[in-house]
């Protein structure tokens, strides 16, 4: 019974430390210079963004993730259209011309807009004849496929209620960098499976088109 007593003391001090420990380096490491938020997971940092206050920062760091992709990029977007003020459909479009594998999954709704239809196309476009980037709609309008986040190289993603288009960053919104990307990626691979080529949606729906 005492070597129990022992054994139970000895795990919460452990956990004590452990728990003071995390907390001291939260503390040192809350913030960036940037004024993002940086929260430990482990090894890991995720950095939260809040806008329109921080749309800066927002913009560069899916920029940099975007420029720097080797391999894949995968979107799931609810609003995504081309805009001056928001290059992100251009970096994917570079991405694109880059050779990089770019799949954008798409709300039906929000892709019949003109801004957003021509987001899809020209990504598709940029793909050229081997199909390496690819853009599909959910199969049926509802539920609104509402999901907003970017995984690179399964592993970065940048996630929250932000959505691509000209108004996405001027509002109140909320943006998280983790490197948690594989999770998301499990996600996307699901939804992928269910999603209809946009080329295909969009010849059949032409009357819809704004």
């Amino acid at each position: 019974m005492k070597t129990y007593k022992k054994l139970v003391i000895i795990m919460l001090i452990s956990i004590l430390t452990l728990s003071y420990s995390q907390l001291s380096y939260a503390q040192d490491n809350v913030f960036n210079r940037d004024n993002t938020i940086v929260a430990p997971i482990g090894h890991l940092k995720t950095l939260v963004y809040f806008l329109p206050q921080m749309k800066d920062q927002v913009l560069a760091k899916q920029h940099e993730m975007i420029t720097n992709a080797k391999t894949s990029i995968d979107v799931a977007m609810f609003g995504m259209t081309v805009a001056k003020n928001n290059p992100y459909v251009q970096d994917l479009v570079n991405a694109c011309k880059r050779g990089i594998k770019v799949r954008v999954y798409r709300d039906q709704g929000q892709s019949t807009q003109k801004l957003s239809a021509l987001a899809n196309d020209f990504i598709i476009k940029a793909g050229g004849k081997d199909k390496h980037c690819q853009v599909k709609v959910k199969s049926v309008r509802m539920p609104i496929q509402h999901s907003k986040y970017t995984v690179v190289d399964n592993q970065q993603v940048l996630w929250g209620s932000v959505n691509e288009s000209a108004s996405g960053m001027l509002q109140d919104n909320v943006e998280e960098y983790n490197e948690l990307g594989v999770i998301f990626e499990s996600n996307f691979e699901d939804i992928w499976k269910t999603g209809i080529d946009w080329s295909v949606w969009k010849n059949k729906n032409k009357e819809n088109h704004k």
